[in-house]
């Protein structure tokens, strides 16, 4: 119960933040940093669907809990592969954005915010 439970956390999270990203890149300020942007929306794209995707083989284990072993798993391992997929296109996503950032290094500034009492 606790995979699905943290599985929708992490898809709930990902896709608002995602969100979040998006609506700021619409409004930034360079190309570069467009689409660097874009990028960072692409990883939390990806999160989002590695959620879902864990969601899902949360849902199958709590089900059908037999049907984890022996061959019955074929399900469980397609949602598997899918929430793996996922995770490897995020993290090429990421190395993509970092690839823009080390390019764009000027164009980057970080301030730190700190949220109101």
């Amino acid at each position: 119960m606790r995979l699905k439970l943290d599985a929708q956390q992490f898809e709930t999270r990902s896709g608002a933040a995602g969100n979040s990203v998006r609506t700021l890149a619409q409004d930034a300020p360079t190309k570069t940093v467009r689409l660097y942007l874009l990028h960072v929306t692409d990883v939390l794209t990806w999160d989002w669907v590695e959620g879902l995707a864990l969601t899902y083989l949360g849902d199958q284990a709590w089900a059908d809990p037999l049907s984890v072993r022996g061959n019955s798993s074929q399900r469980l391992a397609t949602n598997l592969g899918w929430a793996q997929r996922a995770a490897y296109r995020a993290v090429r996503a990421v190395a993509a954005a970092r690839t823009i950032k080390n390019h764009a290094r000027s164009q980057f500034r970080y301030v730190v915010v700190t949220p109101a009492n």
